[in-house]
């Protein structure tokens, strides 16, 4: 038995079994995660993939990561996790000067002023188009 087998028939008998014991109490959220945090070439093909697969997804580009999730019959959602930076441009709008808490050679902390990037994110809006 396939991996992929193993999982498909794992998710049936959980679902026949819930479907013979309403007596159980329902889970929480059920989500699975497919994670492929892999090259950006290879990351980017799995997602396209999946979202094809998925066909309406909801996209969510935050933090380090871009997740790309799809809800079945409002109760088990799949989301496909990847490195944000291989989903989406980098892109420096500007600078910003702020002050930070540095240690000057082990002495106490003092205010250091700094310049630091400002960066949005533009990811494409749909992973279908072949070129992002």
């Amino acid at each position: 038995m396939t991996e992929r087998s193993q999982l498909v028939s794992g998710l049936r008998e959980a679902a026949d079994w819930f479907e013979a014991h309403p007596e159980v109490p329902m889970p929480g959220d059920v989500k699975i995660s497919l994670y492929d945090l892999g090259d950006v070439e290879a990351e980017l093909e799995t997602l396209k993939t999946i979202a094809r697969a998925m066909g309406n997804a909801e996209k969510d580009f935050a933090d380090e990561f871009f997740k790309l999730s799809h809800t079945f019959a409002d109760a088990v959602t799949v989301t496909a996790i990847a490195w944000r930076e291989n989903v989406c441009k980098r892109v420096v709008v500007g600078t910003e000067t702020v002050i930070e808490q540095k240690p000057p050679d082990g002495v106490e902390m003092v205010d250091v002023e700094v310049e630091r990037e400002i960066v949005e994110w533009d990811c494409p809006p749909s992973l279908l188009k072949e070129t992002l």
